[in-house]
């Protein structure tokens, strides 16, 4: 049995890559406030109509895309916080085949705590982004060197080699996403290519 103060995190199987890491994701997580934290994605996936109900990202640039939508293929939070969710979401989801449910239904609970509508109950545990990549970062360029990255294109889906990496975080990256179409590129394309400039394999 977990102690319900432990610190769990919960990521998909086949899209997430744990690396090295200099910083504890942990004490990180602690420095948020929150009582649950998602991964912050590129994309109101699946259901693209909740994007304006989004708030904008602390980040927000003029350029380029901006992680500020909810992705639960990583969240990490207090043991019984996530336990608590988690019934909710089974006794609410009965036998339903929807394929994204879970996703459905943590978008509605953070969308109802930042607007405090709909399934907002006001004394629940509270759920964040991440949208500093602090625990969970969203693939969209991999180092293959200290010199250089591969990247993909969001909307193109191309594959470009560069010298610097996109601006995209400002640490390094602890627990890295690749999910959608990007994870085909991502497995089969960018970290072949990485474990060669680096001679490291992560498996």
């Amino acid at each position: 049995m977990v102690p319900p103060n432990d610190v769990v995190i919960i990521v998909d199987a086949h899209d997430v890559l744990f690396f090295p890491c200099k910083r504890d994701v942990v004490e990180d997580f602690h420095k948020l406030s929150v009582d649950i934290l998602f991964g912050a994605d590129y994309n109101a996936f699946p259901d693209n109509e909740t994007a304006p109900y989004f708030p904008d990202s602390p980040r927000l640039k003029s350029h380029g895309p901006v992680q500020k939508y909810l992705n639960c293929g990583g969240v990490i939070g207090y043991a019984e916080d996530v336990l608590y969710y988690i019934s909710r979401y089974f006794y609410q989801s009965g036998r339903s085949h929807d394929a994204f449910k879970d996703q459905r239904f943590w978008t509605d609970i953070f969308l109802s705590q930042v607007h405090k509508t709909g399934a907002y109950r006001g004394d629940e545990p509270t759920v964040g982004l991440d949208y500093d990549g602090k625990v969970f970062q969203m693939f969209r360029a991999v180092p293959v060197s200290d010199k250089g990255c591969w990247s993909m294109d969001l909307k193109t889906r191309a594959i470009t080699a560069a010298e610097l990496c996109p601006d995209l975080y400002d640490d390094e990256a602890c627990i890295l996403h690749g999910p959608g179409f990007s994870k085909k590129i991502f497995w089969f394309e960018l970290l072949p290519r990485w474990h060669a400039a680096n001679q490291t394999l992560l498996y």
